[in-house]
């Protein structure tokens, strides 16, 4: 029976990790193919941006789905806004800003794998492997 890797957002990053950089990985000889959905490369402060605005798209939607003005709704548990909209925003660039200054960053890094995969990731994988991209999707690093 064929084998395939199949891997969505960080878990394909991790298999791609896995696949170039490890003795222990299934072969290439052995998949049939690898396919990766919306591969996550973002760094940790790129990552609380990116929920921040998923946060805040959530939001608007609940308030839409309501028929409710997201302007005028103060009311966090009804979606948010006014001040609670203020304070929501201010807590995620507090957090922008404190891993930014503490240089916390998952490991490896997105600069390291990528460098990773340009030297790992040899013609066999890249050969068997397809990236499957979904429109408006801003998390994808493909």
């Amino acid at each position: 029976m064929p084998k395939f890797m199949l891997g969505h957002s960080l878990g394909a990053k991790l298999q791609t990790i896995t696949l170039s950089a490890t003795n222990d990985a299934v072969s290439a000889e052995e998949l049939a193919g690898v396919g990766f959905m919306s591969f996550n490369n973002f760094g940790f402060k790129n990552t609380i941006t990116m929920a921040k605005s998923f946060a805040q798209e959530l939001r608007n939607d609940r308030v839409k789905k309501a028929g409710v003005d997201t302007a005028s709704v103060s009311d966090d548990m009804s979606g948010g806004g006014g001040d609670n909209n203020a304070m929501f925003d201010m807590l995620f660039n507090l957090a922008e800003v404190a891993v930014g200054a503490v240089g916390v960053e998952f490991t490896p890094s997105p600069d390291d794998t990528k460098r990773i995969l340009s030297l790992k990731y040899d013609g066999k994988l890249q050969s068997k492997t397809r990236l499957f991209v979904f429109d408006d999707d801003e998390l994808d690093s493909s």
